[in-house]
C-alpha cells in the first residue's frame, strides 16, 4: 500500500468535506493524485490531458485506492458536487474529477510538500 503526506490547515476541519467520511477520503485521494500542471496522462492506455487540479483514473481504480465501496464512492461524488468542491466528467474509460477552486488550495500549501 502507498503512503503519503498532505499539509492541511484548520480551516479545512470546519469545511463541509469534513461531514462526509467517504467525500474526505475522496478529496484527500484527489489532493494525492491531481495534476499540478497541464500534462498529457495514461488512463487505461488512453491519453488524457488534465489540468492543473485534476485527476482522472478508472472507477475500480478509484475504489481500490480510496478503500470505498461503488456505492459510497458515487455517493461522495454526488455530494462532492453539491458542496462544489468537485466537478466530475464520466468517460468511457473513468472518471475526470477536478477540485474547484485549485488555485486557491495549492496556494493556500494544502497539498505541498512537506
Amino acid at each position: 500500500m502507498k503512503t503519503a503526506r498532505q499539509r492541511s490547515c484548520k480551516s479545512v476541519l470546519q469545511s463541509p468535506l469534513w461531514q462526509c467520511r467517504e467525500l474526505w477520503r475522496l478529496w484527500g485521494w484527489c489532493l494525492l493524485r491531481a495534476a499540478r500542471k497541464h500534462i498529457i496522462s495514461d488512463c487505461c492506455g488512453v491519453p488524457v490531458r488534465l489540468g492543473p487540479g485534476q485527476a482522472a483514473a478508472p472507477l475500480e481504480v478509484i475504489c481500490a485506492e480510496t478503500g470505498l465501496s461503488r456505492l459510497d464512492l458515487r455517493q461522495a461524488l454526488t455530494v462532492g458536487k453539491e458542496i462544489g468542491v468537485l466537478e466530475v466528467l464520466c468517460t468511457p474509460w473513468g472518471l475526470r474529477i477536478s477540485i474547484v477552486d485549485w488555485q486557491a488550495v495549492s496556494l493556500r500549501g494544502l497539498c505541498a510538500a512537506p
